[in-house]
């Protein structure tokens, strides 16, 4: 009788312990306040991400925001969307949303030929060494440039420009690797 109730005193902690692991693991609701941008109409989808994250609690909200913003912009490319990128990310950094380097390295990587996706290291082997997949996140970066250049902005001469800075990349790269061996 004594070790039925020890057992059923165990089976007892696991579950209560097995519960509150569940329910520490439930995400976050997200607040009320934080209302992501939808629709593709542009200059609202704009007005309503900076109207939440004017919200502290919604500022871990900001890259959905800003994929919600991509999408609504790609229904209407044109060069002005871009600008309106540059002003939300400049005032996101102002407000202290997302960092200096994060906001610049997010912009440039959807609207600039420039790579963000390579190191900054001076060590040109130790860069392609730690970093096997440096190819993959070039191509990867390439993507979101196609849909930031040509999807919002409609600027298909810029987005050749990167394209062929990804090809150079990656022949470069590759050439690095072997050198560095």
């Amino acid at each position: 009788m004594k070790i039925t109730a020890k057992m059923n005193l165990v089976k007892a902690a696991f579950v209560g312990a097995t519960v509150l692991f569940l329910w520490g693991c439930t995400s976050t609701p997200v607040p009320s306040n934080c209302i992501a941008p939808s629709g593709k109409l542009v200059a609202p989808a704009f007005s309503r991400a900076q109207s939440s994250l004017a919200y502290s609690e919604c500022w871990g909200q900001f890259g959905s925001y800003f994929d919600a913003l991509l999408t609504a912009a790609e229904g209407d490319p044109k060069q002005e969307n871009v600008e309106r990128f540059s002003d939300f990310v400049g005032w996101s950094i102002e407000r202290g949303v997302v960092t200096k380097v994060a906001g610049s390295e997010l912009f440039t990587r959807y609207f600039s030929p420039n790579f963000v996706s390579l190191p900054n290291d001076r060590s040109v082997c130790s860069a392609v060494r730690s970093n096997p997949k440096l190819n993959k996140e070039v191509e990867l970066e390439l993507r979101d440039k196609y849909r930031g250049l040509v999807g919002v902005a409609g600027n298909n001469a810029t987005y050749a420009q990167a394209a062929r800075e990804q090809a150079s990349l990656v022949q470069i790269l590759g050439a690095m690797e072997s050198a560095c061996q």
